[in-house]
Order: C-alpha cells, then structure tokens, then sequence
C-alpha cells in the first residue's frame, strides 16, 4: 500500500524525482536536505506538486487496472495501460490482486511501447528467472522482473506478440 500511495515524507520526495525532467531537480532537494527537515522538503510546493501529478496518474491508473485486469489460473495478472508507468502501475495490481503471483503488462505511448512482467514481492514465488525470460526475447531484467522495450510508433501489436511469447515461456517453467 505504501509503495502505491506513498504519503510518508521520503516517498513524496522519491515520486516527486521520478515525475520532474528539471536535470538540476534532484541536487536543489539535496542542498534543501542539508538545510531543513525531511518533513518540511517534502513541503515545498514543487514537491507536493509532482506528488499531486503522481496521485493524479496513481488514480487513473488503479482505475484502469481495477476495469481492465484479468488473472488467469496460474494468479497472473495482465492488462494495458497507456499511462506513465508509475508504481501505481508495478504494484497496484497486487493491492486489487493480493494472491497474484505475478503482474503483466504493456504501457503504450507515443514514441515506444513497454511490456514489463514481475513477481509479487510479497508473496515468495522465485521460481522463474524473469529476467532471462525478457533477454531470450530481445529485453532486460533480473530474476523478480523483466522488460522488453519497443521504439517507434504503433509498437502494440508487436507488444501484445510478445508478451504472449513471455506468458507461454512462464507457464511452461512453472508447470514444467
């Protein structure tokens, strides 16, 4: 719950750095720090206006997920999005999903299209090896989460193919 909403001071600021492409945003949080409590950085009104922008997103999001996510018998979650991937986004399926295993998805965009499959972290399935999945089909990742990236307009179907393919390769690692 907290990774969605993150409301304690430290959260605020680290959502607040994830949303701004000001290259100097970062270091003016740092010499505030060094200055004022973390509670009063997390204060200032550019702070509090990514967090309103991210709890915007957040909202849509969970809202997209809540109408449009489907788990199927194995406890994997999938939907698509075409929103900022947020960590509304990483984990909000497990808050509606709890007994999911894992959460699939695909953010589309203008200019490239995501498909990003990870474990529940609160639930102790490290079974598969997600990230050699993704590598196998031309992305990234690690063993609790793996990603394919694709550039360019109209990437979804290419998306959609893909993550199919990642879906079969999980299901028949896990069932054997």
């Amino acid at each position: 719950r907290e990774a969605i909403f993150g409301e304690s001071p430290a959260l605020t600021i680290g959502l607040g750095m994830a949303l701004s492409r000001d290259p100097d945003y970062p270091g003016s949080l740092i010499e505030d720090l060094r200055r004022r409590s973390l509670d009063d950085v997390a204060l200032r009104p550019d702070v509090t206006g990514y967090f309103d922008k991210y709890a915007t997103l957040r909202d849509r999001t969970l809202a997209e997920i809540n109408t449009s996510a489907v788990m199927d018998d194995d406890g994997v979650v999938s939907f698509e999005s075409h929103e900022v991937v947020t960590n509304a986004m990483r984990f909000g399926a497990f808050l509606l999903y709890p007994q999911a295993r894992h959460v699939a998805f695909i953010s589309s965009g203008a200019k490239q299209t995501n498909i990003r499959v990870s474990r529940n972290p609160w639930a102790h399935s490290w079974t598969v090896n997600l990230g050699a999945i993704a590598i196998s089909l031309g992305g990234g990742g690690h063993k609790p989460v793996g990603a394919v990236t694709f550039v360019g307009e109209d990437q979804l179907p290419r998306a959609r193919a893909t993550l199919q393919a990642f879906l079969t390769e999980l299901h028949r690692q896990e069932n054997g």
